[in-house]
Formats: C-alpha cells, structure tokens, sequence
C-alpha cells in the first residue's frame, strides 16, 4: 500500500526562515536583492543606483507589496501607472513600478508589480499579493517566532501550495 503525495512530480520548493523574539510588536525582517526589471529577463545583475541589500518587513496586512519612494527614485524606476491606496495614515495615489525582488531563498519574483509609498524604516514591504502565492508558518519556539515562507515551483513558475489537507486516496 502506498499513499500517493499531495505534490505534483517536477515540483521545486524554496523556503526562508526568520527569526524574532517572541515580544509585541513583531516584525519579520527579510534581507533582499531589489533591482529595475527589464524586458530582458528577472536579472538581478545591479544596475547604476542599485542597492545590493535591502530591508524588507512580512506584512500581512498589506495588500501589494510596495516599496519605498526613496528607493524606487535611487533606482530611477519608470512610471507603470498610478493605483489609488491605502496606508495606515492615509489615502493616496501611488507610482505603479515593475522591480526583481531576490529573496532569500533564491527566489526571483520577476517582474513584481509594486507601488511606491513612504515606508519609514525598511525598504519595501511584502505584501498578500507574493505572500499568499505560498506556504506561510509561523511557530512559537523557547522565546522565539519563527517564520517559515515557501513557495512552489514547476517549470519555472509560482504554482499554488499543494492542499495541506491530508491525502486519503491510497494506491495498491
């Protein structure tokens, strides 16, 4: 008897962890790679105005991920589009710019839509619109929370988390 796995075959998986103390207010930090997003490709090559390392916060709250105006003029990122949105403090229209985000894993999200809006302490911010294109955990461990972030993979594209509901289909 075997029971058949929830994951399809050719399926490549990368993770990040983060860890922070288990103390109100919590905030994932995620170190990244941001650069312009050319029609060429996801490079991650830097550019003229490149930062190589960038603050990032795992914000659930966030609709779009969104990154810094700071950062997104360093970058001399071209106007998309503008979106209307919404910031804790206030309503506003924000730049619609495409970037690569290089993340920790070695996952490039490419092109990655994103707004630019004043984000004061980090660089950019992770929205639901990366975050919930994978598996999130989040477990409390002597003192500690430890974020754990993967995504899914096959031929070379996001594919949605495997169900985390058991398998009962059995083979044999």
């Amino acid at each position: 008897m075997t029971l058949e796995s929830p994951y399809p075959a050719n399926l490549l998986v990368n993770s990040f962890t983060a860890v922070v103390p288990a103390v109100a207010p919590v905030s994932f930090v995620i170190p990244a790679t941001i650069t312009r997003h050319t029609p060429k490709g996801p490079s991650v090559t830097p550019g003229p105005g490149d930062i190589l390392s960038h603050k990032g916060i795992f914000d659930t709250g966030a609709t779009s991920t969104a990154i810094s105006s700071a950062l997104a003029e360093k970058l001399e990122l071209p106007v998309a589009g503008r979106y209307p949105m919404i910031t804790a403090s206030e309503s506003m229209e924000a730049n619609i710019h495409y970037v690569n985000i290089l993340l920790p894993n070695k996952t490039i999200l490419s092109p990655c839509r994103v707004l630019s809006a004043p984000l004061p302490g980090c660089d950019f911010l992770l929205g639901m619109d990366v975050i919930s294109k994978g598996d999130v955990s989040i477990v409390p461990r002597l003192g500690f929370l430890v974020l754990t972030f993967t995504m899914y993979f096959r031929h070379g594209r996001i594919i949605q988390p495997p169900s985390s509901e058991p398998s009962n289909r059995v083979n044999g």
